[in-house]
């Protein structure tokens, strides 16, 4: 019998867009032999295209959402109290995850490398972070995905430009700026996938970088030796499995130039349009599209039995 599979996307979250597009590519690639399949929008305002209980009539939620509402823990409450199983990572996770102030405290706690940081409250706290730290640093907002309102300054003059910039979203960090090479390791199941190596032509892998064609060079596999590889892939599963994390992840992390990994976040609903890098990375093991979110699906209603 086929399982009746509702596709959530959109959402109130900067991400509105990307999320649409996400859930309009595991529309278009489930096998309709196997799934009965149908999009539900939930638009800027937080309004759902059905009423919410009405999910209840399929098997799995297929959440496609990115950033506030669907990937802080919001989406996955609302399924919980009505009772329909999803796929990713459940609602306190998908919170922690989402917060970087907490899942970096975490990380820190559990001897997962991370960059320095700190919390910052004003300019003023950019320029102690900046003393302590060193120039460039990264500005970021603590509870958004996909470097919305992230800002690396290098000067002074830029500090509060900066901090108003991230203070839109939320609680504000400053990150030490690291050298080195971005990677990417996606995570499906208890296993991670080739490794991607980020060269964007931007001062860093930004929202434009991100979602625009020809802003970035992404190198699948990442060229790296054996070794190295092992030890992303590894320390990319265990910070995933210390957060909690379940279904399929991405985790960002970066190679210091003086060989050093440090994990930057993990992005617990990760893109999944076509221009993705999650479904790239499935994509360098022989998975195709269909196949990567029939698996996701697969694990998620095992979980749910």
């Amino acid at each position: 019998m086929k399982k009746k599979i509702a596709v959530l996307m959109g959402g109130p979250s900067p991400e509105y867009e990307v999320s649409l597009q996400s859930g309009e590519n595991v529309i278009r690639n489930l096998d309709r032999k196997n799934f009965d399949v149908s999009g539900i929008v939930i638009n800027k305002d937080g309004k759902f295209s059905i009423p919410p209980k009405s999910i209840r009539k399929f098997d799995l939620a297929f959440i496609a959402m990115h950033g506030p509402f669907g990937e802080d823990g919001t989406i996955q409450a609302i399924l919980d109290e009505i009772g329909v199983a999803y796929t990713g990572s459940e609602a306190t996770v998908s919170r922690l995850g989402m917060d970087k102030i907490a899942s970096k405290n975490l990380f820190i706690k559990e001897g997962i490398p991370t960059p320095d940081f700190r919390v910052v409250e004003s300019a003023y706290g950019i320029k102690d972070a900046a003393e302590s730290f060193g120039l460039p640093l990264m500005v970021k907002p603590s509870n958004q995905g996909s470097s919305v309102g992230v800002n690396v300054v290098r000067t002074p003059a830029e500090f509060s430009k900066a901090f108003a910039e991230a203070a839109r979203f939320g609680p504000v960090i400053a990150e030490k700026f690291v050298q080195g090479k971005e990677i990417q390791a996606g995570i499906l199941g208890k296993n991670s996938l080739p490794l991607i190596e980020i060269r964007p032509q931007n001062e860093f892998f930004d929202y434009e970088a991100k979602y625009t064609p020809g802003l970035s060079e992404e190198i699948t596999p990442a060229p790296l030796d054996e070794k190295t590889t092992k030890r992303i892939q590894q320390l990319a599963l265990d910070a995933f499995q210390i957060l909690g994390g379940r279904h399929f992840g991405r985790v960002d992390l970066f190679l210091t130039e003086e060989g050093t990994v440090l994990v930057s976040e993990i992005n617990t609903i990760p893109g999944l349009t076509k221009n993705s890098l999650f479904p790239k990375e499935a994509a360098a093991t022989g998975i195709t599209a269909p196949e990567l979110f029939e698996r996701i699906i697969d694990l998620a209603l095992n979980d749910a039995r």
